[in-house]
């Protein structure tokens, strides 16, 4: 099996060669805006890895989970009411992929022969940004940030082999205590607790 490189995590005072500019300077221009699905993705996998505080290594984009933690695996998912490309139309409710994958070892090109897909978190964590005006929206308030935490094992009895699975759904889920809801200051207790259960 090969070995995950190692990734140096970059100072953003880091200078470029022959102009100018920092690393901080790509950064905001690169990233500022936080409403995009992809960028408010990668947000909301800093904002639950900062709660869990397993946030001092470089972000592994390509991992089947987003966060160890405990010895646990987390996978982070992200949705916001605020769609910066719909901005002012009425949209449906959000969903999250919950998508089932083949277990691939990092380096290879394939899974290996009679290998079933599988979720390879132990736990989900839904992370929904609930501003829904993109000219106040602020993702960087916390307070604006709801999370659902629900078990893998949970998930697989409840849904199956489902893809995806909507916001609706699991506040019904959380009813019936299937999955938890919190807010940031809560986050890390939650998982804990949900983790604890496993």
């Amino acid at each position: 099996m090969t070995q995950k490189p190692e990734v140096r995590r970059l100072d953003p005072d880091d200078r470029f060669t022959g102009c100018d500019a920092c690393l901080s300077d790509f950064w905001a221009w690169a990233f500022s805006d936080v409403l995009t699905n992809i960028t408010r993705a990668a947000l909301a996998e800093f904002i639950v890895g900062y709660a869990l505080g397993v946030t001092d290594g470089v972000r592994r984009e390509w991992d089947k989970f987003d966060h160890e933690y405990r010895d646990k695996k987390i996978e982070v998912k992200a949705a916001g009411l605020a769609q910066r490309f719909d901005e002012g139309k009425k949209r449906s409710p959000p969903t999250f992929k919950i998508r089932k994958s083949l277990p691939i070892e990092w380096g290879q090109p394939s899974a290996k022969p009679g290998a079933v897909p599988v979720r390879s978190a132990d736990c989900y964590v839904f992370c929904v940004h609930t501003e829904t005006d993109c000219k106040i929206a602020n993702p960087l308030d916390l307070s604006k940030w709801e999370f659902l935490v629900m078990s893998t094992e949970k998930i697989n009895e409840i849904f199956g082999d489902q893809k995806s699975v909507a916001l609706s759904v699991l506040e019904k889920q959380r009813t019936k205590r299937h999955c938890t809801k919190t807010d940031f200051n809560g986050l890390r207790a939650t998982v804990d607790t949900c983790l604890a259960e496993l």
